[in-house]
């Protein structure tokens, strides 16, 4: 799929949807390189057709994408099939030539009930002065770390 061809696509689908779309969803329905989807939403978003919903994890060299949302522009761009051949016209043949930058993204970690009672207990005693207050919270996290549902996989 050509760069432009790309393009069309992700705009045609945002239009049809009329919300924002999650990366990963928009990843399953475009069926090409993750990495490829992703510098193509930073050229759109460069562009004024979309906002990206995005966060940098403290040790990350890239930004995550986690929403993509139709900006006006993209919006009036994916309604006019000739502004749509004028800005991204089929005949460029142009192909993502660096499919290795960025690097992988992060693959989805799973994670139990258990390992995120453990991250808030650590929260509880960095950040909650009160000692009876932080003592009665890790009491209960600690009751609720014995139920079963602590080992299963949280899905999100």
């Amino acid at each position: 799929m050509t760069n432009n061809q790309l393009s069309r696509k992700v705009l045609a689908l945002l239009f049809e949807r009329q919300q924002p779309v999650k990366f990963r969803d928009l990843a399953d329905v475009m069926q090409v390189d993750i990495r490829t989807l992703f510098k193509n939403l930073f050229y759109l978003e460069e562009h004024g057709y979309v906002t990206l919903s995005t966060s940098t994890p403290p040790e990350a060299i890239y930004p995550q994408i986690h929403f993509v949302r139709l900006h006006e522009a993209g919006r009036d761009l994916a309604k006019s099939t000739a502004r749509m051949e004028e800005v991204f016209p089929l005949a460029d043949l142009t192909h993502d030539h660096a499919p290795h930058l960025p690097p992988d993204l992060p693959a989805h970690r799973k994670i139990t009930y258990a390992e995120v009672l453990a991250q808030l207990a650590e929260q509880i005693k960095a950040h909650t002065k009160d000692s009876d207050a932080r003592q009665r919270q890790l009491r209960k996290i600690a009751e609720l770390k014995k139920l079963a549902l602590a080992r299963k996989h949280v899905s999100f």
